[in-house]
């Protein structure tokens, strides 16, 4: 499989975790997997939320992102993003794992939308907070740079700045590291794992 779910407590929050390549094959049956996960979550399942429209915050500024998201889950949701809210807060994403980042972000965001502090902004039903974390798992690099993707060279330089790194810097600095390593053994893939949370009520 090239694809795992699993579920853990963030406190009243439960978080679902979803993992696969990408976000069009997050599962074996291809752009069937996100929907699949959303509608499989137990706080889903029961079907109660997904006969309404819900509302999904997705974690995120990226438009790109966000079509490509919408275009996986189509009409049934309403959807709004961080575009939607320049006062949501701004999450670092210091966890070891993409599963933790993404949880982080997913979490951080609920508890906020769940305090009021999005405002009237938020329409009324149900929402659910999507949020993930991506990157390049290399094999001789023992996974390397997996959650230090976007930042990949920018580690090198004193202080370690938590700003990202140019694409060409990032690739730069791969090659270099790959450099006496055979083609035939540059294996890698690209990670995506996603996280589902509920916004509840304080």
């Amino acid at each position: 499989l090239v694809a795992s779910a699993s579920a853990r407590q963030a406190g009243r929050r439960r978080v679902f975790s979803f993992m696969g390549r990408d976000s069009s094959e997050m599962s074996p049956l291809g752009n069937a997997g996100l929907p699949a996960f959303v509608s499989a979550c137990p706080f889903a399942a029961s079907r109660r939320i997904l006969r309404r429209m819900t509302t999904l915050l997705i974690a995120t500024r990226n438009a790109h992102k966000v079509a490509e998201i919408r275009a996986i889950l189509g009409a049934q949701f309403r959807y709004l993003t961080l575009a939607d809210f320049p006062g949501a807060p701004t999450v670092v994403e210091d966890a070891e794992t993409f599963e933790g980042n993404a949880a982080k972000k997913a979490t951080r965001l609920a508890a906020w939308v769940a305090q009021g502090a999005a405002g009237n902004a938020i329409p009324s039903g149900w929402l659910l907070v999507l949020a993930d974390d991506s990157g390049l798992e290399v094999d001789a690099l023992h996974g390397a740079p997996g959650v230090h993707s976007a930042r990949f060279a920018a580690l090198d330089a004193a202080g370690q700045p938590a700003g990202n790194s140019s694409d060409a810097d990032n690739n730069a600095k791969l090659l270099r590291r790959l450099r006496d390593v055979p083609r035939e053994q540059r294996t890698a893939r690209f990670r995506c794992v996603i996280a589902l949370v509920e916004a509840l009520p304080a």
